[in-house]
Protein backbone atom coordinates (compact mmCIF):
# COMPACT_ATOMS: atom_id res chain seq x y z
CA UNK A 1 0.00 0.00 0.00
CA UNK A 2 0.97 3.53 -0.42
CA UNK A 3 3.87 4.79 -2.77
CA UNK A 4 6.41 4.13 -1.08
CA UNK A 5 9.78 3.87 -2.15
CA UNK A 6 11.89 0.98 -1.84
CA UNK A 7 15.77 0.59 -1.24
CA UNK A 8 17.50 -2.41 -2.36
CA UNK A 9 20.88 -3.43 -1.27
CA UNK A 10 23.86 -3.73 -3.50
CA UNK A 11 25.11 -7.44 -4.06
CA UNK A 12 28.84 -8.11 -3.46
CA UNK A 13 30.65 -9.08 -6.65
CA UNK A 14 31.88 -11.90 -5.45
CA UNK A 15 30.83 -14.33 -2.60
CA UNK A 16 34.25 -14.84 -0.56
CA UNK A 17 34.98 -13.68 3.12
CA UNK A 18 36.84 -10.06 2.88
CA UNK A 19 40.49 -10.02 2.11
CA UNK A 20 40.38 -13.77 0.61
CA UNK A 21 41.15 -14.56 -2.77
CA UNK A 22 38.88 -16.63 -4.66
CA UNK A 23 39.37 -19.95 -5.47
CA UNK A 24 41.36 -20.19 -8.90
CA UNK A 25 43.77 -17.54 -8.91
CA UNK A 26 47.44 -19.21 -9.22
CA UNK A 27 49.03 -19.12 -5.86
CA UNK A 28 46.05 -19.46 -3.43
CA UNK A 29 46.33 -23.44 -2.87
CA UNK A 30 49.87 -24.35 -1.49
CA UNK A 31 52.31 -22.62 -4.06
CA UNK A 32 49.56 -24.48 -6.90
CA UNK A 33 49.31 -22.28 -9.97
CA UNK A 34 48.61 -22.35 -13.98
CA UNK A 35 49.88 -21.87 -17.27
CA UNK A 36 47.74 -21.53 -20.24
CA UNK A 37 49.54 -23.36 -23.31
CA UNK A 38 48.00 -22.25 -27.15
CA UNK A 39 47.26 -24.60 -29.45
CA UNK A 40 45.48 -24.76 -32.89
CA UNK A 41 41.68 -25.78 -33.20
CA UNK A 42 42.58 -28.94 -34.54
CA UNK A 43 45.03 -30.35 -32.24
CA UNK A 44 41.71 -29.97 -29.27
CA UNK A 45 40.74 -33.81 -30.75
CA UNK A 46 44.57 -35.10 -30.40
CA UNK A 47 44.62 -33.86 -26.88
CA UNK A 48 41.45 -35.08 -25.70
CA UNK A 49 41.65 -38.61 -27.53
CA UNK A 50 38.89 -40.68 -27.73
CA UNK A 51 36.46 -40.74 -24.78
CA UNK A 52 38.91 -38.67 -22.98
CA UNK A 53 41.36 -41.20 -22.63
CA UNK A 54 44.08 -39.02 -24.04
CA UNK A 55 43.83 -36.05 -21.62
CA UNK A 56 42.97 -38.61 -18.66
CA UNK A 57 46.33 -40.33 -19.04
CA UNK A 58 48.44 -36.96 -19.39
CA UNK A 59 46.32 -36.00 -15.92
CA UNK A 60 47.92 -38.87 -14.31
CA UNK A 61 51.26 -38.86 -15.85
CA UNK A 62 51.68 -35.52 -14.92
CA UNK A 63 49.46 -34.92 -11.45
CA UNK A 64 48.17 -31.42 -12.85
CA UNK A 65 44.89 -30.41 -14.13
CA UNK A 66 44.14 -30.23 -17.27
CA UNK A 67 41.60 -28.59 -19.48
CA UNK A 68 40.93 -27.69 -23.03
CA UNK A 69 39.30 -24.93 -24.96
CA UNK A 70 39.18 -24.32 -28.81
CA UNK A 71 42.40 -22.43 -28.78
CA UNK A 72 44.25 -22.87 -25.43
CA UNK A 73 44.87 -25.89 -22.73
CA UNK A 74 44.71 -25.01 -19.25
CA UNK A 75 47.49 -26.59 -17.51
CA UNK A 76 46.98 -26.12 -13.08
CA UNK A 77 48.74 -27.56 -10.22
CA UNK A 78 52.28 -27.40 -8.57
CA UNK A 79 55.22 -26.20 -10.91
CA UNK A 80 56.34 -29.49 -10.79
CA UNK A 81 53.06 -30.97 -12.00
CA UNK A 82 52.03 -28.11 -14.60
CA UNK A 83 56.04 -28.58 -16.12
CA UNK A 84 55.67 -32.05 -16.15
CA UNK A 85 52.37 -31.37 -17.93
CA UNK A 86 53.99 -29.35 -20.60
CA UNK A 87 56.59 -31.51 -21.75
CA UNK A 88 54.00 -34.43 -22.15
CA UNK A 89 51.71 -32.14 -24.03
CA UNK A 90 54.57 -30.54 -25.74
CA UNK A 91 55.25 -34.45 -27.29
CA UNK A 92 52.15 -35.62 -28.10
CA UNK A 93 51.38 -32.37 -30.35
CA UNK A 94 55.08 -32.71 -31.95
CA UNK A 95 54.55 -36.04 -32.42
CA UNK A 96 51.57 -35.37 -34.44
CA UNK A 97 49.08 -37.45 -31.98
CA UNK A 98 51.29 -40.64 -31.84
CA UNK A 99 51.10 -41.50 -27.92
CA UNK A 100 54.59 -43.63 -27.94
CA UNK A 101 54.83 -43.19 -23.65
CA UNK A 102 51.19 -42.69 -23.10
CA UNK A 103 49.51 -45.36 -23.67
CA UNK A 104 50.49 -49.23 -25.24
CA UNK A 105 49.95 -49.04 -28.61
CA UNK A 106 47.93 -52.20 -30.48
CA UNK A 107 50.29 -52.37 -33.91
CA UNK A 108 51.04 -55.68 -34.83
Amino acid sequence: EGGGTETKQATPPLSVPLGAKPRGEPGTRGGRGGREVPIKAKQKAVIIGRGGATIRQLQADSGASISVESDVVHLRGSKQAIDKANMLLQELLASGGRRTKLAVSKEE
